[in-house]
């Protein structure tokens, strides 16, 4: 971790740490004021060097994928077809899975428990969650990030940039709306609809039962862009 203290304006006195010049435009002679004060105009070029090659992941077009099924009328909540369908997927080699410390709740612990060394506890710490959903996705990973829905609003600008910097992710909110109950307000994601909804290109999945939340869940995987599907807690039938 690194904590800098900062000052506005450093280095030119006109200016330095005073209030009122900030995202403002210097006019062109206090410019100049400020460029000699700098040490004049320089002809800086910076070198960067190209990161070592990294194989991508291998795909796993032949690795058949069976999605779990379920019999019309069990009860089954949605969360547990997600994580049923997310170890199904597990198949894949590139298919790796992150949770916000949720993941006996929202079932994500199953993709844990057998394919550990693809699984990774991000924690209570929702905007990292995301920021290393991206990280794998530009390695070539398909990333499949989880936790309760009312908790992703937390980590919402790192999703917003997601969809400016064009990443691929797959989101899972689980015990969405006011159905949890006993839980309470702080716990009800209603929020989670609307705001995935604004980020452009993002697509909002909420499947109505099982059989549905495993089929969405594979085809989350060959989804570009920001994917968001949505689960509830309690166990409803399937149809």
């Amino acid at each position: 971790m690194i904590l800098a203290r900062t000052v506005k304006g450093k280095g030119f006195p006109e200016i330095e740490n005073k209030n009122g010049w900030h995202g403002r435009p210097l006019p062109a002679d206090m410019a100049q004021r400020a460029v000699a004060a700098l040490g004049g105009e320089q002809n800086l070029r910076v070198t960067t060097t190209r990161p070592g090659h990294h194989e991508a992941p291998q795909r796993a077009q032949a690795t058949a994928v069976t999605l779990p099924r379920f019999q019309v009328g069990d009860r089954v909540a949605t969360r547990k077809a997600y994580g049923d369908a997310l170890v199904a997927l597990g198949g894949r080699p590139d298919v790796v899975a992150l949770d916000g410390e949720v993941g006996n709740s929202t079932d994500a612990g199953e993709f844990a428990a057998a394919y550990p060394g693809r699984f990774f506890e991000m924690f209570i710490a929702e905007q990292q969650l995301i920021a290393a959903a991206v990280g794998l996705a530009v390695r070539g990973y398909v990333p499949f990030a989880c936790t309760f829905a009312a908790f992703l609003s937390r980590g919402y600008d790192f999703l917003r940039m997601a969809g400016i910097s064009g990443a691929s992710i797959r989101l899972c909110g689980s015990h969405a709306g006011t159905e949890i109950g006993p839980d309470g307000p702080s716990q009800m994601a209603l929020e989670d609809l609307a705001a995935p909804r604004a980020i452009h290109g993002s697509t909002v999945l909420y499947p109505a039962e099982a059989t549905a939340t495993a089929a969405l869940t594979a085809e989350m995987a060959g989804t570009p862009g920001i994917v968001y599907l949505r689960t509830t807690r309690g166990a409803w039938p399937v149809l």
